[in-house]
């Protein structure tokens, strides 16, 4: 699954701050709380992605083999999902850079 592997480095290797503590841009509570925003959904569709394979393990061992297009479609659609909020947040933090 190659964007299952993308996403997996983009959150693997980004950065871990934005902006020093000395920086001259300073992120305010309604923008600390839109970040928030963007990292709550973010770890809403990593539940959502856990929830539908553990879906797809059971409907498999059951021997519903029908339904394999159906959840492999519903993990890519996430996946899609997770990478789009991804690169809107990073937009969001690039404004903090030094």
């Amino acid at each position: 699954m190659a964007l299952q592997e993308k996403i997996t480095s983009m959150i693997k290797y980004a950065d871990y701050g934005y902006a020093s503590w000395g920086s001259s841009q300073k992120i305010d509570n309604k923008e600390l709380d839109r970040l928030m925003e963007f990292d709550a959904s973010l770890i809403e569709d990593l539940a959502n992605i856990n929830e539908v394979v553990e879906q797809f393990r059971d409907e498999m061992s059951q021997g519903h083999f029908d339904k394999a297009w159906e959840y492999t479609f519903r993990i890519y659609t996430i996946l899609q999902r997770l990478e789009r909020k991804w690169d809107q947040r990073k937009q969001f933090m690039m404004k903090y850079l030094d």
